[in-house]
């Protein structure tokens, strides 16, 4: 009877957990779980446990760090490659995209004149290029390719303001 009772009593066992996907920043391992999955299912979780992370993922840091934008770009192709295998679109990235263009609206529209935000394009636009460069859903990419970003207008403003002529300095009588 006792033992009934403490068997009763006790608590049941607790499940074994998964241990915490890696932050946005660990994309290599994130890359080694994709390529590690052998069925959709597991890859239709990475990506889930993906677009969960990516939007911690620091664009401007991104572009400041050459090395480390290389990198988040190389282990971004491998994780697309292994998730495509098994099915999975990989929109996780998708959050990449429109925190890419958040940052690129930013620096456009921190410029003063035409020039800066050429010389901003000119250093980063390849960089620009590669990070949009991942699978988006169709409305998403509609609008990232055929849509007017603030950066856009901010940019159509500067070159107004360049093409505007100089007030004159003084009136004729």
């Amino acid at each position: 009877m006792i033992a009934i009772g403490w068997m009763a009593c006790r608590s049941a066992a607790p499940a074994p957990t998964r241990p915490a996907p890696p932050a946005a920043d660990e994309l290599d391992a994130w890359a080694d779980r994709a390529c590690a999955c052998t069925d959709a299912t597991c890859a239709d979780q990475v990506d889930r446990e993906l677009a969960a992370v990516m939007p911690e993922l620091d664009v401007a840091a991104l572009l400041a760090d050459q090395p480390r934008l290389a990198s988040v770009i190389a282990a971004r192709h491998r994780i697309v490659r292994c998730l495509w295998a098994h099915g999975t679109v990989a929109y996780g990235f998708s959050s990449l995209a429109r925190r890419t263009e958040a940052e690129v609206d930013a620096q456009v529209c921190a410029c003063r004149d035409v020039a800066c935000a050429r010389s901003f394009y000119r250093t980063h636009g390849a960089q620009i290029l590669a990070l949009l460069a991942g699978p988006l859903p169709t409305t998403e990419r509609d609008r990232l390719h055929h849509g007017e970003t603030a950066g856009d207008r901010c940019l159509a403003a500067l070159r107004a303001a360049e093409a505007a002529p100089a007030a004159p300095d003084e009136v004729a009588p």
